[in-house]
């Protein structure tokens, strides 16, 4: 018996064909877009691993209707809509969990 793939259909010798199962597919279409991925992943850990306050206890910080907060581990400001360093929970320069209390007028 044999088989062959064509698209996201498999054929058989016996003439059954049937889906591929999606679990199996790659997300890159090649090595260097899954090489690139995977190095991507490293260069985080590696920051996240150099992060000064990483296991430092989660602390409550109140924000105001600006939305900016100053970081209670290494004293920077910020808005928590900046990506780069907000990562919605973590101050992602230093790695100080924050826990947000809205602040009451």
């Amino acid at each position: 018996m044999f088989s062959f793939q064509a698209e996201h259909r498999v054929f058989t010798g016996d003439g059954t064909a049937w889906e591929k199962d999606s679990s199996h597919v790659s997300l890159f279409d090649c090595s260097k877009l899954a090489i690139g991925s995977a190095e991507a992943s490293l260069a985080w850990l590696a920051r996240e691993l150099a992060w000064p306050a990483r296991d430092a206890p989660a602390r409550r910080v109140a924000v105001g209707t600006d939305r900016y907060l100053r970081c209670p581990f290494c004293a920077r400001v910020f808005s928590l809509s900046d990506r780069n360093r907000w990562g919605g929970g973590t101050h992602l320069s230093c790695g100080q969990r924050i826990d947000i209390v809205e602040k009451t007028p």
